[in-house]
């Protein structure tokens, strides 16, 4: 298991707003692409939540395949919000069958793998 740890936050911001052209730019440190993966600004990797599987957004969920239900665009806003709470610290876990990166993450001391499942926007990932 891999216990590297990692942490984005006010140097990667400040970084990204020194470096940005327009005065209208919005970037935030951290981006939920959906309910359970996570983008990381300035070129960091995405992360996706370790032991959870959130709805699909439209187009991503591919013929033959059994996605979590739900509604994605609930889950994916869920999940930004928590992000916007705080500051993210992650501890790799191991990778998926696609080679994505899973991680254990919390925001303030939060699981964020736990807070989706009990708000009912992600279900336990059962491998299939």
């Amino acid at each position: 298991m891999n216990t590297t740890r990692f942490l984005t936050g006010a140097l990667a911001v400040l970084i990204l707003a020194a470096c940005s052209q327009s005065p209208d730019f919005e970037w935030r440190p951290y981006t939920a692409i959906d309910g359970d993966t996570i983008r990381v600004g300035g070129g960091g990797p995405n992360i996706r939540l370790a032991r959870i599987d959130a709805p699909e957004l439209p187009g991503h969920c591919r013929r033959g395949r059994r996605c979590a239900s739900g509604d994605p665009y609930a889950s994916k806003a869920a999940l930004q919000a928590l992000l916007d709470a705080g500051l993210l610290v992650c501890e790799n876990v191991d990778r998926d069958f696609y080679r994505r990166r899973l991680a254990e993450c919390s925001v303030n001391g939060r699981n964020l793998s736990d807070a989706m499942l009990s708000a009912g926007h992600a279900q336990l990932y059962r491998r299939r």
